[in-house]
């Protein structure tokens, strides 16, 4: 059985390598050179929190949990976006109100250090999020990317350009995201994500993994 923490550690290093790749694809949208207006004449100086927990409704009424983590950037400028979908529960709780404190901190900074915001959401009927769980990586659960993707195009700090990643699940995740055809996902980097549940999980070589499954 993978144990989920070593396996996360090599992609904590890896997310520099995407967090230097990915801006690329926002810089023609930061600073508000994507049209948009905030009806006052400019963007100003907005009110950013570094970190926010909050629900977020999806169309069907099911509220799912998540945290955004902002970049000093967003002051002032429209900035693009990375979404992880986890199943993995997105905090344990810091126990303290200090985003330094949080389990997710230098993982978060990496993205805000390359002027991105990073969204880390738990999955429908996993960690906080409400809803019925009826399996792995449903077609509700994928769809729910959309109502994110769309909501994060909605704020005022957001430039309307999404990418996604993951390791694993979540990097699955990342993958199944691109078959919605969503105008605001313009890039996905899965890591370490498996190709095929039955060979690659359930049955490797032939032989039932019990311990995994």
């Amino acid at each position: 059985m993978v144990n989920e923490e070593r396996a996360f550690d090599p992609a904590r290093r890896r997310v520099v390598k995407l967090a230097a790749a990915v801006p690329a694809l926002w810089l023609a949208g930061c600073g508000g050179g994507d049209g948009k207006d905030d009806g006052d004449g400019g963007d100003g100086d907005r009110e950013v929190r570094r970190l926010s927990s909050f629900y977020l409704e999806t169309r069907d009424g099911t509220r799912i949990a998540a945290d955004l983590w902002l970049p000093d950037a967003a002051r002032t400028a429209r900035i693009g976006t990375v979404v992880m979908l986890t199943r993995y529960v997105r905090s344990t709780g810091p126990g303290s109100p200090r985003p330094e404190d949080d389990p997710n901190y230098a993982y978060a900074q990496r993205f805000l250090e390359a002027g991105l915001a990073w969204m880390y959401v738990d999955a429908r009927g996993t960690g906080a999020s409400f809803g019925a769980r009826g399996g792995e990586q449903t077609s509700a659960e994928i769809e729910d990317f959309g109502d994110i993707f769309d909501w994060i195009a909605a704020q005022p700090w957001s430039n309307g350009r999404c990418a996604t990643t993951g390791v694993s699940y979540p990097g699955g995740n990342a993958e199944l995201a691109v078959r919605l055809g969503n105008p605001h996902l313009v890039a996905a980097a899965p890591m370490f994500s498996y190709y095929d549940v039955y060979e690659h999980l359930s049955m490797p070589g032939g032989l039932y993994s019990r311990g995994f499954m």
